[in-house]
């Protein structure tokens, strides 16, 4: 289901760019990109905290949050990077094969 709402979100993006007569460039690439990212992190944060805090019990002595950890946190940011880079990268190669 991600997969396909990514491809639909990216589809959607290129089209509403490229249907209004804007071409998209590397800039405009970016910024879709990055505000790709920062929707969906923006509805999986609360996601997360709800289902750990929905597990409080499950960790004994733990507050349900103990899964995170600075390394995972740490983890979690560089893959956001990444494919949000990534991402990007994609669109821009993808746009300047269309020219």
């Amino acid at each position: 289901m991600r997969r396909r709402l990514g491809s639909a979100t990216l589809c959607r993006a290129s089209l509403r760019y490229g249907g209004a007569g804007v071409p998209l460039d590397a800039r405009k690439c970016a910024r879709v990109s990055w505000t790709y990212s920062l929707v969906l992190a923006g509805v999986s944060v609360p996601l997360l905290i709800w289902i750990a805090a929905s597990h409080v019990g499950a960790v004994p002595g733990g507050i349900g949050y103990s899964f995170v950890t600075p390394l995972r946190v740490a983890g979690a940011v560089v893959v956001f990077a990444a494919t949000t880079a990534g991402r990007a990268g994609l669109m821009i190669a993808l746009v300047t094969r269309r020219r």
